[in-house]
């Protein structure tokens, strides 16, 4: 069977992270972890995976490219993730992520699918990120 490779986007919003975070063993939340591991995975099976996080500057290490969300304060003094929206609404690619943040979901984008990848906990008492997104 042939193999299709893919040029996979991911959103990870989260701690700091780079592609030395886990091999200098530096603390890292799991959801980054998980993130940094799946890409690599990812890479190794030859596919071209670019993680969009809070990292300081654009780099690539073990095949994965890592680049900065690009936040940008709103005159309501909100965050908008201005670098990734500019790369993934204007550059094709096949798959897409985000992790944890629905409300980046709500984008059209130039993926070819989009996938939310929720691992948080839901609560009856804590707050919904999913009203008006899904």
């Amino acid at each position: 069977m042939k193999q299709y490779l893919l040029d996979i986007t991911i959103f990870c919003h989260g701690m700091q992270m780079s592609g030395d975070t886990i091999p200098s063993g530096k603390s890292l939340g799991g959801s980054e972890t998980c993130c940094i591991q799946a890409a690599e995975e990812m890479a190794r099976q030859g596919h071209r995976p670019v993680i969009f996080c809070n990292t300081e500057k654009q780099h690539e290490t073990s095949g994965v490219l890592y680049m900065p969300i690009g936040w940008v304060k709103q005159a309501n003094g909100n965050m908008f993730p201005k670098g990734f929206l500019d790369y993934a609404r204007s550059t094709p690619h096949d798959v897409l992520i985000i992790q944890r943040l629905p409300g980046i979901a709500s984008w059209e984008f130039q993926s070819k699918v989009n996938f939310l990848w929720q691992h948080d906990l839901a609560t009856k008492t804590g707050p919904s990120n999913f009203h008006g997104t899904m």
